[in-house]
């Protein structure tokens, strides 16, 4: 190093200052409070009001469903209940029981009369043999005839 010399640093990358990036502030976030979750009942099955039926109508000509009610592959024994059911109502609108076999291999006959007038060409009659539904059904007809052969398991 000598006197009176002055030494410049070697000049080096020059940096431009840049703006600070400016920060905007948003708003604060809007917190929505979500509705207390509704509590639900547990389902309970509520009885079904089932309505009495109407008094049967014999002026007209019932619907006569006839044939076979069998378990399985076999017959099921003699008096057997076979009903008739409409949904909605509390008694059957048919009701018989099984008998020996005819000729023809049928043992059960069922007159469906009209009640009051809630039966139509439109009903669904649902067919039971004892206390089990067996799932099968059929519509009215005033003065029809259906052989309808039934069964459950």
């Amino acid at each position: 190093v000598q006197p009176g010399i002055i030494f410049n640093p070697p000049p080096g990358p020059q940096i431009q200052p840049t703006a600070a990036p400016v920060v905007q502030p948003t708003a604060a976030p809007a917190v929505q409070p979500t509705a207390a979750p509704a509590v639900q009942p547990t389902a309970t099955a509520t009885p079904r009001r089932l309505l009495p039926l109407p008094s049967r109508n014999v002026q007209q000509r019932p619907h006569v469903f006839v044939g076979k009610a069998l378990k399985g592959a076999s017959l099921v024994p003699v008096g057997t209940e076979i009903s008739v059911w409409l949904e909605g109502y509390s008694a059957p609108v048919g009701e018989s029981v099984t008998k020996v076999p005819a000729r023809s291999g049928n043992n059960y006959v069922v007159e469906v009369y009209q009640y009051g007038t809630i039966l139509n060409p439109s009903s669904s009659l649902s067919f039971h043999i004892g206390k089990q539904d067996t799932g099968q059904v059929r519509t009215w007809s005033q003065g029809g005839g259906t052989v309808l052969d039934l069964t459950i398991n």
